[in-house]
């Protein structure tokens, strides 16, 4: 970018976008190198300080969760469905029993072999909760993660168009 003729005072702009476009592809390698680069070119920007030290912050935090984020793979709903529905309780696949006893209560077992993978259980969340580190990539309304191009800030809450 420095060769390219672009501004130093405003490198941090380019770097913060490059961080949460690299981010949002999946390429954690350049996203850190990306929000390192945003907390160097912060030092030579003309923003004031209070916006400074709140960048540097957002720019740490973003680091910090690419230390904690998981794998990516979506899984779609087709691809979460039971293979057979139980008879009863049509959230529960057929191979599981529901059982009663005095001693254990109400219980699941196994009725059947159950495969590696197999889906045995499918029912849709009353209360879900977003983990804090997730909060800048993923939509707080269905917590799945969603590519963002930020102008500047990026204020959560926030949902997509899910």
């Amino acid at each position: 970018l420095i060769k390219s003729g672009y501004p130093k005072h405003l490198l941090y702009k380019a770097y913060q976008r490059l961080g949460v476009a690299y981010e949002g592809l999946g390429d954690q390698k350049k996203a850190k190198s990306a929000y390192e680069k945003l907390l160097e070119a912060l030092d030579y920007s003309d923003v004031p300080n209070d916006k400074v030290k709140k960048m540097k912050k957002d720019a740490l935090f973003a680091l910090e969760s690419l230390k904690t984020s998981l794998p990516t793979k979506q899984y779609s709903v087709k691809e979460l469905s039971l293979t057979s529905e139980h008879e009863d309780i049509r959230t529960l696949s057929s191979s599981i029993e529901i059982r009663k006893t005095a001693e254990k209560g109400r219980f699941a077992v196994a009725k059947d072999m159950i495969e590696v993978g197999e889906i045995v259980s499918n029912e849709t969340a009353i209360v879900s909760s977003l983990v804090p580190s997730k909060r800048r990539t993923h939509c707080l309304y269905c917590c799945r993660e969603v590519l963002l191009i930020l102008i500047q800030y990026l204020m959560w809450p926030w949902k997509c168009s899910f």
